[in-house]
Parts: C-alpha cells; sequence; structure tokens
C-alpha cells in the first residue's frame, strides 16, 4: 500500500483545533482518542538530523499542530464550569506540559517564533485556567530560559500576558519567559 504524504499528518492533526472549538464541550466524548493521537504525534515529532531542512521544518509544523489542537481543546472548554473544565483537562494537562517544554528546547535545532508564540499562547490559556496552580505541572529543571517571540494579542493586552507568564520584552518585541516564577511558586 502506498504511503500517505507526511505533510497530510499535519493538516488532519491541526483540524482536532477547528474541531473542538466547533462543539465546545461535547468534544469532551473525544478527548481520549484525540489525545492519544496527539501523544503519538508529538513522540514521533523528534529531529533526528538537525541538517535535514526538511525534517526540522516538518517538525516544526508537526508540534505547532499539536499544540493548536491543545489551544483549541482549551478554548472548547471555556464555555463550561472552570472546574468541570480543570477536571477534564487535567487528565491530560501533562502531555500538554511535555510538549511545551519539548517544544522550547534549543537543541539540536531552535524552534521557529511560530512555534514559540503559539507555545507562549498555550502556557497563557494554561494560566488562564489553572492560574498559579498550572506551575505543578511543570518539571521546572527540564524548563530553563527560554527566548519567545509572542505576537499575539489577548483581551486585555500583550502586557497582561507578560505579566501572567513572567516575560519581559526588548525593543525587538523578543521576549524572554522568567522561568524563576515557575521555580519561586512551585516551592510551596
Amino acid at each position: 500500500a502506498p504511503r500517505l504524504d507526511r505533510n497530510v499528518k499535519v493538516v488532519i492533526i491541526g483540524t482536532f483545533a477547528d474541531i473542538a472549538m466547533a462543539i465546545d464541550v461535547q468534544f469532551e466524548r473525544y478527548l481520549e482518542p484525540v489525545v492519544n493521537i496527539l501523544n503519538d504525534a508529538q513522540n514521533a515529532a523528534v529531529v533526528t538530523d538537525p541538517n535535514d531542512d526538511d525534517q526540522v521544518d516538518y517538525v516544526d509544523r508537526l508540534r505547532e499542530a499539536c499544540l493548536n489542537s491543545y489551544t483549541g481543546i482549551l478554548q472548547g472548554f471555556k464555555g463550561v464550569d472552570e472546574t468541570a473544565a480543570r477536571r477534564c483537562i487535567s487528565t491530560f494537562v501533562q502531555s500538554i506540559v511535555q510538549l511545551i517544554i519539548r517544544s522550547s528546547q534549543l537543541e539540536p535545532v531552535p524552534p521557529s517564533d511560530s512555534l514559540m508564540a503559539t507555545t507562549a499562547g498555550l502556557i497563557g490559556d494554561l494560566v488562564g485556567l489553572y492560574g498559579q496552580d498550572i506551575v505543578g505541572f511543570f518539571n521546572i529543571e527540564a524548563v530553563g530560559d527560554t527566548d519567545v517571540t509572542n505576537r499575539q494579542k489577548v483581551e486585555g493586552g500583550e502586557n497582561q500576558v507578560d505579566e501572567q507568564l513572567g516575560v519581559k520584552r526588548n525593543e525587538k518585541g523578543k521576549c524572554r519567559i522568567n522561568v524563576e516564577l515557575f521555580k519561586i511558586s512551585s516551592n510551596r
């Protein structure tokens, strides 16, 4: 049987976000199989040859599609009771955190600005849902300082997200996540 082009996987994974936002909380019944697919995809999203530009680009796009799917799922739960949303999301929040950490690593190749912006947006969504309790899900030793470019605007403006994430900006819009914020908060 002929193999399907790997780029189709990126497109298919990206549709989960659209479906989740379209059917809101009704997506809960699909969470387990979708999260399993996202876990498989994020585990397969590994750069084995940093000199292979096609592979690097594919891994970056696959990770971004997974992050966008998680963002869509979180957005779909915005219309429900916050406690119910936390309960549903908590079953796979560790998978989200692992992908955030993996997507933020600079080795073997640094992530694209687009991937980092998507990562920062997802962190903002998690902070919005969990507040500082989200810190408990992060293995701080694995995170480190991460440079990101956050081009996303949210209600309340960029500064609101910046404060929530402990981000400091320079004049070019580049920012640095202050991981010390997470370290201090997680030592409760």
